[in-house]
């Protein structure tokens, strides 16, 4: 199964037999940095699903977080809630979707789910709920950890899509590459590399 509709998922099995210790288990994890999270509710054909942007801490934690829930090998499903910043307009200035009215979530609340794959995406209030398969979760952690990935989307309906990481301090036309880049928007995209639109 491809959730990414990008590219072959990850294979998981070097992960699996690995037991998670005490300081790299899912509930000793400690959130850092800003995660934005939003869906438009306007001119959202050429934007479905929910978006995704970080700071530079916030993008090392959320990838941590998600890197335990891959190497916890606990079989009950695991919990775990991420606080949620809105998003300014220097984040929403990446996409471009103009004066676009959002939605932002206040909460994702991530849950790994017993079986090996899964994918589903759902609003319960205010909170946003993400309940992943380790495999998915597996390609996951190798999408937003990919320089690539900027301006693509993972999973299937409602996806999400990434536009990297954001120093909200920094002038938006300061485009640097993400490998390069402490500090700076990271938007570039690498040729190849195809826009959703």
């Amino acid at each position: 199964m491809n959730p990414t509709g990008l590219r072959p998922a990850v294979d998981a099995t070097p992960l699996a037999g690995r037991n998670a210790d005490m300081g790299r288990s899912v509930n000793e994890w400690k959130q850092d940095g800003a995660v934005f999270t939003w869906r438009y509710v306007e001119r959202a054909k050429n934007y479905p699903g929910w978006h995704l942007a970080f700071d530079s801490l916030g993008l090392g934690s959320f990838v941590d977080l998600c890197r335990r829930y891959v190497e916890d090998d606990t079989e009950a499903p695991l919990l775990r809630s991420v606080r949620l910043t809105p998003p300014t307009s220097d984040v929403l200035a990446i996409p471009n979707n103009g004066m676009a009215a959002i939605h932002a979530a206040d909460r994702l609340r991530i849950i790994r789910l017993p079986t090996s794959d899964g994918w589903i995406v759902a609003e319960s209030g205010q909170d946003l709920v993400l309940s992943i398969g380790r495999i998915e979760m597996v390609a996951f952690v190798a999408w937003l950890s990919d320089s690539t990935s900027f301006d693509t989307t993972f999973g299937k309906a409602p996806e999400f899509w990434f536009w990297g990481k954001v120093d909200r301090a920094s002038p938006l036309n300061n485009r640097e590459d993400p490998l390069q880049t402490s500090g700076n928007i990271v938007n570039n995209r690498p040729s190849g590399t195809k826009r959703r639109r």
